[in-house]
């Protein structure tokens, strides 16, 4: 499941990065409220990514220290 939480999340920030990137095209095209949605977005995908990745690094620790346990 820590492979899955790893794909998904380096999924979910690179979705980030070009929403983050699109902010700028909407801003040369002077469509303010778009570039404002799009960063929010942009913001929202990265924390949701960043924490995906929080809970796989915890979740293998978690799986180490059982195997160490053993």
């Amino acid at each position: 499941m820590t492979i899955f939480y790893d794909v998904v999340g380096f999924i979910i920030i690179v979705a980030g990065g070009y929403a983050f990137f699109n902010t700028f095209d909407f801003l040369a095209h002077e469509n303010f409220l778009g570039a404002i949605f799009s960063f929010l977005s942009a913001v929202i995908l990265f924390v949701g990514g960043i924490n995906l990745l929080k809970t796989s690094i915890a979740a293998k620790l978690e799986i180490m220290k059982e195997r160490k346990e053993k």
